[in-house]
């Protein structure tokens, strides 16, 4: 170019590159002056890597500056099976098998959502998974935009997870981020498309990619619910102790007692606490802690109860009681 200006030209518009995975970019630019006159280019570098065999075509690159479009030439490719197959070089390291969505048939880049169970009780665990697919390199990083997940409680995102799909002849990197809902209200529920905005690069104008809506149907729970049921979902146990078993009248004693298992322990009930005679108790705030194994929420409620003694003698604490309902079986259970 005879001016600076191309330096502030936009990016050239690639084609599909039907054929081949991008697997790097690099850009370089130079300004020179001779005898006055001030010259100026930008090259574009792109690594290519062929996934099929035979004679493929680069369609033509383009650019428009200053108002007039300039085109390449195609640019033709013999491409022949090699002595050994490489690993693509954006192969993530943790990489499995992954389903492979029906609907994926060689687009460069795919999104889609699902959940594992479509008709869950209400208050029972679901698993919602937005995989994002692309046979193509960035050096952008897409940002995710969730759904409000609106008539669930939602835990916060696990950690992405990676693996490989090939799918139309194409080998894909995929991408998974799961979020664990528990939903709330009875009925049909629909989640919401997720979002996936992907920034412009050296390859394709920015563009955002949207996942279908997840229709579910979620079932209230059966009749025959115990008296002191109060709406805890999920497999639970039930532990209770005293720090001490002798002590003094008016001096605290601490009970502790620690809900534990499967299930929204942010949102299941206290245990009933009963009245003893002659004995003044106090609440504590409980301490939560929750963790998810094997793609489920388990973890711990720990409460702390300080008993006063109001009179000497022998006194035998009740027994604590605790009902919830089990959707692994679908049956009522008293702990």
């Amino acid at each position: 170019a005879s001016s600076t200006s191309i330096l502030d030209a936009p990016r050239p518009e690639m084609p599909a590159l039907a054929g081949f995975n991008v697997v790097g970019t690099s850009t370089s630019s130079q300004i020179s002056i001779l005898n006055g006159a001030i010259t100026s280019q930008v090259v574009y570098l792109y690594q290519l890597q062929p996934y099929e065999v035979g004679a493929l075509i680069i369609e033509p690159i383009t650019l428009t500056l200053g108002g007039q479009t300039y085109s390449t030439q195609p640019i033709a490719v013999q491409v022949s099976q090699g002595s050994s197959a490489p690993a693509p070089a954006t192969a993530p390291s943790n990489s499995g098998p992954a389903v492979t969505s029906e609907e994926l048939t060689g687009q460069d880049l795919f999104v889609e959502a699902l959940v594992d169970n479509p008709a869950p009780y209400v208050g029972e665990q679901v698993t919602y998974t937005f995989r994002y697919y692309t046979a193509v390199s960035s050096w952008d990083q897409p940002q995710y935009q969730p759904p409000a997940f609106t008539g669930f409680w939602s835990e916060p995102q696990q950690d992405p997870q990676e693996s490989r799909a090939q799918a139309g002849g194409r080998v894909y990197r995929v991408t998974e981020l799961r979020t664990i809902l528990f939903p709330s209200v009875v009925g049909p529920v629909t989640i919401e498309p997720a979002r996936l905005v992907i920034p412009g690069g050296f390859f394709s104008r920015g563009q955002t990619l949207q996942t279908r809506p997840v229709e579910m149907n979620v079932q209230p729970l059966p009749p025959g619910a115990p008296e002191s049921f109060a709406g805890a979902v999920g497999q639970f146990s039930l532990q209770a102790a005293m720090d001490a078993t002798s002590g003094q009248v008016n001096e605290p004693l601490t009970w502790r007692v620690t809900l534990s298992g499967r299930g929204n322990l942010s949102a299941a009930p206290d245990p009933a606490w009963p009245e003893i005679d002659g004995w003044r108790s106090f609440e504590s705030e409980a301490t939560l802690h929750t963790e998810v194994r094997e793609g489920e929420l388990v973890g711990t409620r720990t409460y702390e109860r300080l008993l006063v003694p109001g009179v000497q003698g022998e006194y035998t604490l009740p027994a604590l009681q605790y009902a919830y309902f089990d959707p692994a079986t679908g049956q009522y259970q008293v702990i």
